[in-house]
């Protein structure tokens, strides 16, 4: 097809049945659609007009393209972890949205992109808009089945019991790291941040201050204050590196706007003092701004005192990367 030739519904249909899908026109009062449903996987190719008129047949000329999947009933997932994977995906694949909505049965997840055709569009290039949207299709589907739901007494009940074996009177620091490293992996921030406190300080588990980092900052992601004084102390050690300076300045600042009254918070002052100190004024500037700016991942909202429940709180979704 050549680049000024028209693109019609029926090509998309035609371009379904190539790659192994059924595809049904359907001509509605304001739209006209392509829908498949092969293999489970549901979704429409939805065809708009360039006036935005309906399309009374299946070989008049479209303009605008939208591509949409929905997986509805999402009760078995968990929703912070749907949010999480909204915004990796947002973040990593442009051509497409992911997004989830709230529904009278429970959370469903939408994949949406949109084409405009113009004034016509080759038929490979269609092809790979359309083969490219079929695989973010099929790595959500997979996706969402990883995104179980856990339940927030298990985590407060494991958690709970590594802090006794950390602070009680009998220690067990190798138990404590096993149910933390539990935790952290299921995604609670409190457990990733003292996970984190393990490896920083060599308890039950070799001494490792970049896997301390790395527990620090997924922690960060979930907007728990204390981890952000953990990296603010650790990326403040380094003395020859500005950008990590500005890092730590970053988390400091977030550390004292965070963390309530108490010794964390002192020490949080002490830092982010320490480093306006150290680096020049647009530095320490630069760090403050970044710090206003950071959005988490998601807001951890499952707290020790919560009432156990099987459903997690809903949480904010994030405005950085959606």
């Amino acid at each position: 097809m050549k680049e000024s030739a028209p693109f019609l519904i029926a090509d998309i249909a035609e371009m379904l049945h190539g790659l192994g899908y059924k595809g049904r026109v359907v001509l509605g009062e304001e739209h006209a659609y392509v829908e498949s449903a092969t293999s489970g996987d549901e979704f429409l190719v939805t065809c708009y007009s360039a006036a935005a008129k309906p399309l009374a047949t299946a070989e008049e000329p479209i303009e605008f393209i939208r591509f949409q999947c929905t997986w509805f009933r999402l009760v078995d997932q968990n929703e912070p972890e749907l949010d999480s994977l909204c915004n990796w995906f947002n973040a990593v694949y442009p051509f497409s949205k992911l997004y989830r909505g709230a529904g009278d049965y429970g959370p469903y997840l939408t994949l949406e992109a949109e084409v405009y055709v113009y004034d016509g569009m080759p038929t490979e290039k269609m092809q790979r808009h359309l083969s490219r949207y079929i695989n973010h299709a099929d790595m959500t589907k997979l996706a969402i089945s990883r995104c179980r739901r856990i339940s927030r007494a298990e985590i407060s009940e494991r958690h709970n019991r590594a802090l006794e074996f950390v602070h009680g009177l009998e220690k067990n620091f190798e138990e404590a790291a096993k149910l933390y490293r539990e935790n952290a992996h299921l995604g609670y921030a409190g457990s990733q941040n003292n996970f984190g406190d393990m490896f920083e300080e060599g308890l039950g588990l070799p001494q490792d201050e970049l896997l301390a980092v790395y527990w620090y900052t997924r922690a960060a992601e979930r907007g728990e204050p204390t981890a952000y004084l953990s990296l603010a102390t650790l990326l403040s050690k380094s003395t020859d590196n500005v950008d990590a300076e500005v890092m730590a300045a970053m988390y400091a600042n977030l550390a004292v706007a965070l963390l309530p009254e108490g010794t964390n918070k002192k020490l949080a002052e002490a830092t982010r003092d320490e480093l306006r100190d150290r680096l020049v004024p647009e530095a320490f500037r630069y760090a403050e701004q970044l710090a206003r700016d950071f959005r988490p991942l998601y807001n951890e909202r499952a707290t020790m005192g919560d009432t156990p429940s099987p459903l997690l709180t809903k949480i904010e979704q994030s405005t950085a990367l959606n």
